[in-house]
């Protein structure tokens, strides 16, 4: 399965775009509450990425949301995405629970992240 970003040519399998800055206070409250336990609080960028799952997607499957220290090269990233409901109910946001790793800027941080969801996702 390849893994390519949005704006490359991707043959098959997912993708995600390239990471967006946001402003760090915008980050999910999980992954907040993650930088506030640790003991280099400071130094944290927010970020998000789409993921799509096939090259003809019109939306995305879901997001990464990480937040990286690049002083550190730690990141500390969730996957959301929206679960399939009733059609009178509104929108259940699901999320999987923060994972840290070691990565040396955002672009690999969401690659790494990546992998780390499919090998959880092989041993489930």
């Amino acid at each position: 399965m390849q893994r390519k970003r949005k704006g490359g040519v991707p043959s098959s399998g997912p993708y995600w775009t390239e990471p967006l800055p946001i402003d760090p206070g915008e980050l999910s409250p999980l992954i907040r509450c993650e930088i506030v336990q640790r003991a280099e609080r400071s130094g944290f960028e927010g970020y998000v990425l789409e993921l799509y799952d096939v090259l003809e997607a019109e939306k995305p499957s879901g997001i990464f949301e990480i937040a990286f220290n690049p002083k550190t090269g730690m990141a500390c990233a969730i996957y959301e995405a929206e679960a399939p409901v009733a059609k009178h109910s509104g929108p259940v946001v699901l999320s999987t629970e923060p994972l840290w790793f070691a990565a040396s800027d955002p672009q690999n941080a969401a690659d790494v992240f990546y992998e780390l969801l499919v090998d959880r996702a092989v041993d489930a």
